[in-house]
C-alpha cells in the first residue's frame, strides 16, 4: 500500500470512528430525552458521518483495487470534506 492509499485508510477509520461515536450519542440521546434541543444538529451529524465515512470507504477500495474510477471517488471524497467544513464553518 503506497502512501495515498494509507492516507485514505486514516481518513477511513477516523471517519468510521467520528460516526459510531455521534450514532452511539444519538442513541442515548433519544433514550434519554427524545425532545431534546440538540436532537435535530445530532441527526445531521450523523448524516454527514455516514455521507463522509461512505466516500472515504469508496475512496479506499478504489485506490486498493486500483480502480478506473478511484481519481474520480478521491474527488468525492474532496467534495464531501470540503462541503462539511463549509457546513460547519461558522460554527466553529
Amino acid at each position: 500500500m503506497g502512501p495515498l492509499g494509507m492516507l485514505l485508510a486514516l481518513t477511513f477509520g477516523s471517519a468510521v470512528c467520528l460516526t459510531a461515536g455521534l450514532a452511539m450519542s444519538l442513541a442515548v440521546l433519544l433514550l434519554a430525552a427524545p425532545n431534546h434541543q440538540d436532537f435535530r444538529p445530532l441527526v445531521w451529524a450523523v448524516v454527514w458521518g455516514l455521507c463522509l465515512t461512505t466516500s472515504a470507504g469508496l475512496a479506499l477500495r478504489g485506490e486498493l483495487r486500483q480502480l478506473p474510477q478511484r481519481r474520480t471517488l478521491q474527488l468525492l471524497l474532496s467534495v464531501v470534506m470540503l462541503a462539511m467544513a463549509w457546513h460547519y464553518w461558522p460554527d466553529v
